[in-house]
């Protein structure tokens, strides 16, 4: 409880007021340091692998997804952003979700652990998971024949 406090309050005080007094060529300047690190090349083989790998594995399919998400990095604005932290973020908003796992020792079973007010316990995990939006079965991103000219 107390680390989940301790995050909540950085987001109020230290991300709200970086996000209310960074400039707009201060917010280009991080933008263009991402997207220069998402395009990195791979420094080797086994790099270039282990990227084609994970997307087989998942699979998404989608060999292209590092260009893609530069592109809609380059086309996000600061006021963008400051609203999505506000309505989607900050501890407050009501449309802000967290999801918070405390594991117990077994050898403190007897031990009560202090729960927030309105905390749901997942008995069933499998349930859990299905209501997940992102946890779904994944489909190709792409279909696999748009990459045959490679």
């Amino acid at each position: 409880m107390f680390l989940e406090h301790r995050i909540e309050e950085f987001l109020r005080g230290r991300i709200a007021d970086m996000l209310e007094t960074m400039s707009e060529e201060g917010f280009k300047r991080h933008i263009r340091s991402l997207v220069l690190n998402k395009l990195q090349k791979d420094k080797n083989l086994s790099e270039e692998t282990s990227r084609y790998w994970t997307h087989i594995l998942s699979g998404h399919y989608d060999f292209t997804q590092a260009e893609d998400e530069a592109e809609e990095m380059e086309r996000v604005t600061l006021e963008e952003v400051k609203r999505f932290f506000a309505k989607s973020i900050l501890p407050d908003s009501p449309r802000s979700k967290k999801m918070s796992i405390h594991v117990r020792s077994q050898k403190l079973v007897d031990e009560k652990l202090q729960l927030a007010e309105g905390t749901v316990t997942v008995e069933d995990l499998e349930w859990c998971r299905a209501g997940l939006e992102l946890s779904g079965v994944p489909s190709p991103a792409k279909d696999l024949s748009h990459f045959a000219s490679f």
